[in-house]
């Protein structure tokens, strides 16, 4: 998952339902969650499942941390065959600017449906 340029995903929370799992060894220490800011030509790694790896709902809750990760974008990377076969994943968290500024510059705009207005408008 990427988000638009110059923005960048901060994570609560980052789960994957795995649907009738009935062998956990290709997700053991195999299935990898990254982010990266560059189109994963450079990646960090935010976690790899082991062992309590299990079948429904899997989190990874980053809600505590002090640091929260800040990526453009964010994938389930599987290192050996059927370690990435999850049915569906979820991201929870907040879109924000990639800007590390104490201010940033910026023009709002108002819309009304599709109805870009300016300052003159009277509503």
């Amino acid at each position: 998952m990427s988000f638009k340029k110059d923005y960048v995903a901060v994570l609560d929370e980052a789960k994957i339902f795995i649907n009738f799992l009935t062998n956990s060894t290709p997700f053991v220490d195999n299935l990898l969650f990254e982010g990266s800011n560059d189109g994963f030509v450079t990646k960090t790694l935010l976690y790899t499942f082991g062992k309590d790896i299990h079948e429904g709902w899997n989190y990874i809750d980053y809600r505590n941390n002090a640091t929260k990760p800040a990526f453009n974008s964010y994938r389930f990377y599987g290192k050996v065959k059927g370690s990435c076969r999850v049915t569906e994943f979820v991201l929870t968290g907040i879109e924000a600017i990639a800007d590390t500024g104490s201010t940033y510059s910026c023009t709002p705009e108002i819309k009304i449906g599709t109805t870009l207005l300016s300052a003159e408008t009277t509503v």
